[in-house]
């Protein structure tokens, strides 16, 4: 079952997951995350991180429909686990969530995995569909709960609106062959006046809130895409324990400093996309949901309240008086 639909009893594993302390990690990371050597982040951001799982706990400890039947989901569901990309020989996980530098850390394993020698040199086309890549769900579910207990596991995750956004540009604004005449054609049949047949056909021309509707108002499957489907449905918060949290607000940082600690800074090296360099992302977020009425506000922070709860953003209806917060 997905985070949130628990079914069973599974606390002696959920205990023994969620509870991993950090001796797992190899003598080597441990030292360089407390030896003060110049090679390793400084305390603010280790605070930071502190700081972070503290949250995390708390709103699964106030929250516990988040938790999961994980034991079931190992043995009988282990396709709801294919998120999260293992490498053995470094003996970590990263649990990848669309439109939240997905792109950069699969490349960063594919170079790991010596499919290739550089970030620089794995093709977007294919970073996402590399038969290469290991996936947990791939394992014996005996191999994953080793791997669960034992490997180094971190995440990154995203303010939920600028998520939104984010798909909503690169799936249905920007030409997409896949997303438009598939998911955009059917958005324009259900909210788009007198649609000609062109529109129909092409599925291009959707607007940010004809999208916004799609995915707050539909009765069933309104967030079943995994580009927008909130990440608390995908990641199981409550069940596993992640040594790092990354935030894409604080990518440079937080990637650098947890490719440092895992001692393969020289093999995978931060990526920053230089797509829309002209602007920022608070320019982009205000150009998009200035004019968006209330209510879909409204919806969003309903459909996407773990989220934003878990993981620290802003909750403020008051768009002009939010900020995107990055701690």
């Amino acid at each position: 079952m997905l985070a949130g639909h628990e079914e069973g009893d599974d606390a002696t594993l959920r205990h023994v997951v969620h509870e991993k302390s950090r001796n797992h990690l190899p003598a080597e990371i441990r030292k360089g995350a407390t030896d003060g050597a110049n090679t390793s982040p400084g305390s603010s951001w280790f605070e930071t991180q502190s700081l972070r799982k503290q949250l995390l706990k708390k709103e699964c400890d106030l929250n516990p429909s988040l938790k999961s039947d994980l034991t079931n989901v190992i043995h009988n569901q282990k396709g709801l686990l294919r998120y999260y990309i293992v490498d053995d020989t470094y003996k970590m996980m990263y649990c990848s969530i669309c439109k939240v530098a997905s792109t950069h850390w699969k490349s960063v394993f594919l170079v790991l995995n010596g499919k290739f020698k550089s970030v620089d040199e794995v093709p977007i086309q294919t970073v996402h569909t590399d038969p290469s890549l290991k996936t947990l769900n791939q394992y014996s579910p005996a191999e994953i709960e080793y791997r669960l207990r034992n490997y180094t596991t971190f995440i990154f995750v995203r303010d939920p609106l600028s998520r939104v956004l984010s798909a909503y540009r690169n799936k249905l604004e920007e030409k997409n062959t896949y997303y438009q005449p598939r998911v955009g054609s059917r958005i324009l049949k259900m909210y788009r006046k007198n649609p000609t047949s062109l529109e129909l056909a092409s599925g291009v021309g959707v607007t940010f809130e004809e999208f916004l509707r799609f995915i707050t108002e539909r009765k069933e499957g309104g967030n079943v895409d995994h580009h927008w489907r909130p990440s608390y449905q995908m990641i199981f918060p409550c069940n596993i324990r992640y040594d790092y949290i990354g935030k894409l607000e604080s990518g440079k940082e937080d990637s650098e400093n947890i490719l440092r600690l895992l001692k393969i800074d020289q093999r995978g090296r931060f990526m920053e996309s230089t797509k829309n360099k002209s602007h920022t992302e608070k320019t982009l977020f205000d150009k998009y949901y200035k004019n968006i009425k209330q209510e879909y506000i409204t919806k969003l922070y309903e459909i996407y309240a773990p989220d934003f709860k878990l993981f620290g953003y802003s909750m403020d209806t008051n768009l002009t008086q939010r900020k995107i917060l990055a701690n």
